[in-house]
């Protein structure tokens, strides 16, 4: 039994470009920002800090979903149920356009 591995490119493909990676954000497991919308999180929380998303009005299921999917670093547990999410916080990027384009 013989094996033949063969290139294509003759050995002389360029190496791809590193991606590069978001610098890691320090967790902050001793503050907590409660907040009752995305706007006043983005104005109020640190990113990596404990938020608590306590919606002011009752009966929308998907709104605890929502501000997860906007301001909670996935990559951490979030805590969710149809009252409210608690995670680590994560401006989203279009926060962070709006704040960056405010400061010029």
């Amino acid at each position: 039994f013989s094996l033949s591995l063969a290139s294509c490119g003759g050995g002389n493909t360029p190496p791809k470009p590193a991606e590069s990676k978001p610098a890691p954000v320090a967790i902050d497991q001793d503050n907590i920002c409660i907040v009752s919308s995305a706007a006043d999180a983005a104005k109020t929380c640190k990113e990596g800090e404990k938020v608590m998303f306590n919606p002011q009005s009752w009966g929308n299921e998907q709104l605890p979903v929502i501000f997860a999917g906007f301001s909670c670093d996935l990559r951490y547990a979030v805590a969710l149920t149809n009252g409210g999410v608690t995670c680590i916080y994560k401006a989203p990027a279009m926060f962070l356009s709006a704040a960056n384009g405010a400061k010029k």
